[in-house]
């Protein structure tokens, strides 16, 4: 998430990044990103939701 951030900062305020020159790459980042919103989505569906809220409870029970 964080590197999705930084590149649309780039995109967005730095005119001058060659990353984002080309219309395919550009492509190919937002691809990415709609891809990773997808992720995150299913992440908030059952039965994936709570396997990821058990996961996170016995990592903590763990660290603690």
């Amino acid at each position: 998430m964080d590197e999705l951030r930084t590149q649309r900062n780039k995109a967005d305020y730095d005119l001058g990044s060659k990353g984002f020159q080309n219309q395919a790459i550009c492509a190919l980042k937002v691809a990415g990103a709609e891809l990773a919103i997808e992720l995150l989505t299913q992440c908030n569906k059952e039965p994936l939701r709570s396997q990821i809220r058990n996961n996170i409870r016995a990592y903590e029970s763990k660290i603690n």
